[in-house]
């Protein structure tokens, strides 16, 4: 999924968070987003999914342009990790079976066969499943976020911090495993060294 941004202001009271910024992301490419906090860049995955509104410019994913009356169906073309789960009430296979029963997923393979793949790939046990979400601790939620987002097998993936939490055998377990995916567009925030994408984006320098 090809994302374009142009001439995007965002402004939250007195503070402009974005001044005419624009961003070309190619179809199946990877972006990594650094930059202190305040700089934008959960505001930048925010502008995306739809839930900000920029006060000026557009923005386009695979030519369409993200608006009002196109939101929801676009959203339905994007996986998000955020750096951290909600709380859950239930298991973590209940929390799977949840986001398989949404309509936008009722399509993706959620079988028992690749959930059990994905939680060897990221060194969870297969008891797990049965564990209650909030048992977990904060590098599992981590993982199963992740494996929860793979599962819906949307071509644009947005992750939010999604290793902070992480040990390092496993961080760089979900670090390459996310670099080998090429049939998706990947935007990565992260301060975590590391991570290799097609391109880096430093917000520090748009605010400096």
């Amino acid at each position: 999924m090809e994302v374009r941004l142009e001439h995007i202001t965002v402004r939250f009271g007195q503070k402009r968070v974005f001044d005419d910024f624009s961003l070309h992301l190619a179809a199946n490419s990877q972006l990594l987003i650094q930059g202190p906090s305040g700089s934008g860049k959960t505001t930048l995955l925010r502008l995306l999914l739809g839930f900000c509104v920029p006060e000026k410019g557009r923005i386009h994913m695979s030519g369409k342009p993200l608006n009002a009356q196109t939101v929801w169906a676009l959203r339905q073309s994007i996986g998000y990790v955020p750096q951290q789960l909600p709380r859950v009430e239930g298991t973590a296979r209940q929390l799977l079976e949840q986001v398989h029963q949404f309509e936008a997923n009722q399509q993706a393979d959620f079988s028992e066969e690749k959930i059990r793949g994905y939680f060897g790939r990221f060194g969870l046990q297969p008891g797990q499943l049965e564990q209650p979400v909030r048992e977990l601790s904060g590098g599992e939620q981590q993982r199963l976020a992740l494996i929860s987002a793979l599962l819906q097998d949307r071509p644009l993936l947005l992750l939010d911090e999604a290793t902070s939490a992480v040990d390092a055998e496993r961080k760089v377990q979900m670090m390459d495993y996310i670099s080998s995916l090429k049939d998706k567009t990947v935007i990565i925030v992260a301060h975590d060294p590391g991570w290799r994408a097609d391109q880096t984006l430093d917000l520090t320098s748009t605010h400096s």
